[in-house]
This record gives structure tokens, C-alpha cells and sequence, in this order.
């Protein structure tokens, strides 16, 4: 059934870390030409290094019996990709209770136009996003109540405001990554981050990599033997 949901990644790996069934989506993403390509294969054999360690420490959480719940991050495939997804991952027991694999789910988010109060915060974050913004604040600039821009917001985009609010600051750092020599540090200031420090968290714990390694990774795609101009990465 999750063939049919394209802009969703489903996949189940063993206690071993290694997959065991993905989904169309996931082996298009991958440029898998077949399920038979993925199977038997870890994170660390498909994804580029540093974020594929993320991934691994993800799956040997849940595979201890954590679990990860609707969690922002964004995705980078081989193939220079990237978006954003809200990704779970659950652990499956057997009849005793014993973890025997994880499955794992990861859906696309968009930005889709919404209600008055949505898109009126949506904007503002958009234009302002590199000041103090506190989530009281936008709920007052939209004309709604906390709860209703919680609520609308979740509706449109499956986010909370302040994961909307993050996304949108780390869309920014990604093009000035991409498109700029900035330092790092000026990076985090013009995305509405009070510090060096801070920005590498919020970066990290979305892409699994810190800027400079994310850096490192557009820097060896575009000089690298095998670079291709179709092998850079897309904006989210």
C-alpha cells in the first residue's frame, strides 16, 4: 500500500540495522533499481557519512526499545535531494515482547497555503524570521488566539509553530551554505540565531550534520571526480 503514497517513505530494517523491505519512494530517492538493490544494506552503505550516522544512532535508540515520534529532520539522498519530513520509527516485537526489527515512516513537508491566521504567520515568519520571534508574538501579528495558530498551522503544514518557525530559519542557513562564504557564525545571526552554538544544535538535530560538515558535503559533490551539475543539491 505504500507504493501508492509518493511523497512518503516507509521501510522496515532487522535487529541488525539492515533493511529489510522500503517502499517505491524510498528506492526512487535512493536510485535503487530494484528492492533486491536495498536489502540486506545499512544506513551507512546508502546515505552520505555524517548523516548516515545520525540515522544509525536513530535506529539503534529504537531498536533498544525508543521510540521517535513525528520528528523534523531533513532528508539528504545520494543523488543531492533534500526535503524536509516528519519521521517515526517504532520498534516491532515478537510474541515475547523481544524487538526483532524497526519500521520506520517518513512524510514530505509542504507549505501549502492555509487560513487567514496561517498565513498571516506564515508571512511574518517568512519576513522576520531573522529577529527574536516568540510563538505569543505571532499568534497576536496573525489576529488569533495561541491555541487556534497551533491548531491551524498543525492543519496546514503538520508542524507546531515553532517547528514552522525553525524550518523556515534553517531553509534560510541552507541557501546561505549553499550560495554564500559567510562564516558560520554570520550564517546564524542573519537566520535569527543568537549564536554560533545555537545554529549548529538546531542545524544538527534537523540535517544530522553541523553546517561546516554540510559544507564539506556540497564542497566534494562540486569538486569531486564523479560530480555531476545534476548531483547538486535542490532547495527544500
Amino acid at each position: 500500500m505504500f507504493d501508492y503514497v509518493p511523497d512518503t517513505v516507509f521501510f522496515i530494517k532487522d535487529a541488525d540495522r539492515r533493511y529489510l523491505h522500503a517502499n517505491t519512494t524510498l528506492l526512487e530517492r535512493l536510485h535503487c533499481p530494484d528492492l533486491a538493490a536495498l536489502v540486506g544494506k545499512r544506513v551507512e552503505e546508502v546515505f552520505p557519512g555524517a548523516l548516515s550516522l545520525s540515522y544509525a544512532v536513530q535506529d539503534s535508540t529504537v531498536l533498544q526499545g525508543g521510540r521517535l515520534v513525528e520528528h523534523l529532520e531533513l532528508h539528504l539522498y545520494p543523488s543531492g535531494a533534500q526535503g524536509w519530513c516528519l519521521t517515526t520509527k517504532q520498534p516491532l516485537r515478537d510474541e515475547g515482547g523481544r524487538i526483532r526489527a524497526l519500521l520506520g515512516i517518513s512524510r514530505d513537508v509542504s507549505l501549502p497555503a492555509g487560513e487567514a491566521g496561517y498565513a498571516r504567520a506564515l508571512r511574518l515568519i517568512q519576513e522576520e524570521y531573522a529577529r527574536p520571534l516568540s510563538v505569543l508574538e505571532i499568534a497576536r501579528a496573525a489576529g488569533v488566539s495561541r491555541a487556534t495558530l497551533q491548531r491551524q498551522v498543525k492543519r496546514a503544514c503538520q508542524l507546531s509553530p515553532k517547528q514552522l518557525l525553525t524550518r523556515v530559519r534553517l531553509d534560510a542557513g541552507l541557501r546561505l551554505l549553499q550560495t554564500t562564504d559567510h562564516t558560520v557564525g554570520q550564517i546564524a545571526l542573519e537566520c535569527g540565531y543568537y549564536d554560533h552554538s545555537a545554529f549548529t544544535r538546531a542545524f544538527h538535530a534537523a540535517l544530522g550534520l553541523t553546517p561546516a560538515e554540510y559544507r564539506a558535503v556540497l564542497q566534494g559533490r562540486e569538486s569531486g571526480p564523479d560530480a555531476h551539475p545534476e548531483d547538486a543539491p535542490a532547495r527544500p
